[in-house]
């Protein structure tokens, strides 16, 4: 329930008047999003997949065919989409911003002597229908049964602007069944017949907008970094606070923040839709006329978490979103900012790409890291990485260009952290209790 409440507090945050549609807004499907890849595939199709008119009617939820299981010969009456008819024919819209490279389905047909028929083809507003090859695969078999899958041999299709409508004929049966539906091989794991990536080209795979009060526009995305199988690997998910527009044309600043990854509440807290108040930052970064990119990663691999902020960052400023965003940012404004684990993550991208020109590190324990340029990074020194309103605003005017952060002295930063320790010494020394179990970070 935590992720389906994601979109309900967007709505009361920033009160949104017009909210994405349910199946089709990733937080209001995460109540799955622990099955495999569930959540992220309705997410990704959502309300763009649909039933030709021509096709027979399934007997199951449509939402079946995305679920990233392609069905069982163990089980083909609980795993497959079975249809009251043999026709089964589906419409899948491709948005201008996205980049369709491969398409295939399975489905359950006789073994020897099939005479089953696919046809898939894409049509743009106003053009002629382009059919599409598909090959055909048996990948199991089993009691006069087989399990097959149907996939565009082409590489790289490049399908953007229009839409995709497969027509599956199955006559050896009175009922189609149909498995998952794959776009882009999301899902599948990385096996003998494919290769897959680790570092791929960032692609964009979701992309959501809600218009708020005082013109303040939020971005969901998804944007797929890797194609391994895993989806916490594959996939990133990450919101853009696009502040009110000024009249000006200039490019906006842009703030990367990066809560703790290992806190499942992070990017809530950060966009002030849910959690504790005080960690609300991209709230007062857009107030000063900043956009604002929060991300959510996952704890523990810090490697990938680098190639997954880089490729994000990629996407946003140069990638599919930059070029239909009708949005720019200002190269010389491009700002990153980070709390406990992600200010290491925020440190080490830095490092690495120096396009960030500042940085700050809201951490009370770390001192500044000798190899980081010094003109570059601010290391404030908050008591577990709560900030008041004035120093929120101080560091909002600071990534805007429109002020100047005096940084805490390392030393400070030092006595910071033997502060910490001594008041949770003196507080479970008199309550029995870690300060940490009450809630506190």
């Amino acid at each position: 329930m935590i992720w389906r409440c994601w979109l309900l507090a967007c709505a009361t945050t920033f009160a949104v008047a017009a909210p994405p549609a349910p199946t089709n807004n990733y937080v209001a499907v995460a109540g799955t999003w622990d099955a495999d890849w569930v959540g992220v595939l309705d997410v990704i199709m959502g309300d763009d997949l649909r039933l030709d008119p021509t096709s027979s009617q399934p007997k199951g939820f449509l939402s079946r065919v995305r679920t990233g299981s392609p069905g069982s010969l163990e089980d083909p009456t609980g795993s497959f989409l079975i249809f009251d008819g043999p026709r089964a024919a589906f419409r899948l819209r491709v948005p201008e911003w996205r980049s369709v490279d491969s398409f295939g389905f399975f489905a359950l047909e006789r073994r020897k002597g099939s005479r089953a028929v696919a046809r898939l083809e894409f049509t743009r507003p106003a053009g002629a229908a382009r059919a599409i090859p598909l090959a055909r695969r048996v990948i199991a078999t089993r009691n006069g049964l087989a399990h097959v899958h149907y996939e565009t041999p082409q590489p790289d299709l490049g399908l953007a602007g229009g839409e995709l409508r497969l027509v599956y004929e199955s006559p050896d049966f009175a009922s189609a069944f149909v498995g998952e539906i794959r776009v882009d091989r999301l899902g599948e794991k990385v096996g003998a017949h494919r290769d897959g990536c680790v570092a791929c080209p960032p692609r964009l795979l979701s992309w959501q907008q809600a218009r708020a009060p005082d013109g303040i526009t939020l971005h969901s995305l998804l944007v797929a970094v890797a194609q391994t199988g895993d989806k916490s690997t594959d996939v990133v998910p990450a919101w853009l606070v696009q502040p009110a527009p000024t009249g000006a044309t200039a490019p906006l600043p842009l703030v990367v923040v990066v809560q703790d990854p290992v806190d499942p509440l992070n990017s809530l807290e950060a966009l002030g839709m849910a959690g504790r108040p005080e960690y609300a930052v991209a709230p007062a970064l857009a107030r000063s006329g900043n956009a604002v990119l929060v991300v959510q990663l996952a704890g523990g691999d810090r490697d990938g978490n680098l190639h997954r902020l880089g490729a994000l960052i990629e996407e946003v400023t140069r990638g599919s979103f930059a070029r239909h965003a009708h949005v720019s940012f200002d190269a010389d404004r491009l700002g990153i900012l980070g709390y406990g684990d992600g200010a290491k993550l925020a440190r080490a991208l830095a490092q690495r790409d120096a396009h960030l020109r500042h940085v700050v590190i809201l951490d009370a324990g770390d001192p500044r890291d000798a190899a980081m340029p010094g003109d570059r990074v601010r290391v404030i020194a908050i008591p577990f990485g709560i900030a008041s309103r004035p120093q929120l605003e101080a560091i909002a005017k600071f990534f805007a260009g429109k002020g100047a952060l005096q940084e805490s002295p390392v030393d400070s930063v030092a006595r910071a952290r033997a502060r910490i320790a001594e008041d949770a010494r003196e507080f479970e020394s008199a309550t029995g209790r870690s300060p940490l179990a009450q809630g506190a970070r």
